[in-house]
């Protein structure tokens, strides 16, 4: 079963930095990034309870072959992603 997902309003900013960053910086083109953050998700959504725990209820899933990480929460209806961070970048 695939649960529906919500993508936070800083995981949606976050998705759309990462675009920008590889349409711009690298040779990675921002539309595979995407559809890897995709695939990622989908994953996510298949199976939301085979990821670690990162703290508390939050989940967090490595993005294959970028920088990247999700992290989520998962209820029983739903899969709400909250962040997708840049592991390379400094937290403000």
């Amino acid at each position: 079963m695939q649960y529906p997902i919500k993508i936070t309003p800083a995981a949606f900013r976050d998705i759309q930095q990462g675009i920008e960053y590889y349409t711009e910086k690298s040779n990675k083109p921002g539309q595979k990034f995407l559809s890897t953050v995709d695939a990622t998700v989908d994953k996510i959504a298949e199976y939301p309870l085979a990821a670690s725990f990162a703290y508390n209820q939050v989940r967090y899933k490595l993005v294959k072959g970028f920088p990247y990480v999700i992290f989520y929460r998962s209820t029983d209806t739903e899969v709400i992603i909250l962040r997708i961070f840049n592991t390379f970048l400094k937290p403000i």
